[in-house]
């Protein structure tokens, strides 16, 4: 029971350290984020693109651009702000990923103890050939 305890503490510890680093990150605010040349684009990442499409993103940025919270928008959206175009373009590693997709099928998220379709593939050749 000492050592459950003692692991508790520990995971404790490390969640407070996690969060003071996440709060201490925030507090910077704008003026420790370099700045670059203005420009027309945005990259959006971490969609599933197979799914999500130019119009759903026109649509979605229209939206909240309408909407009361961009007219609160500090920045680039205070003074309004519109979409014209959505175009997606993916970038290397996403066409590197779709190749891959095209040869070997979709990739399921990890699971314990679950198989990529080209891991059940492999198994299912190895199985036929020792028979």
């Amino acid at each position: 029971e000492e050592e459950e305890e003692e692991e508790d503490d520990d995971e404790d510890e490390d969640e407070e350290e996690l969060l003071a680093a996440e709060k201490a990150v925030w507090e910077q605010g704008d003026a420790a984020v370099p700045k670059g040349d203005a420009t027309r684009r945005l990259a959006i990442m971490g969609c599933d693109w197979d799914h999500v499409t130019a119009g759903d993103l026109f649509v979605m940025f229209r939206t909240y651009l309408g909407g009361k919270e961009a007219s609160k928008g500090s920045g680039a959206l205070r003074g309004g702000g519109k979409v014209e175009k959505v175009t997606v373009y993916p970038s290397d590693f996403g066409l590197e990923q779709m190749e891959k997709e095209a040869k070997e099928g979709p990739q399921i998220p990890s699971v314990p103890g679950a198989q990529t379709p080209a891991e059940r593939r492999k198994t299912t050749i190895e199985e036929d050939e020792e028979d």
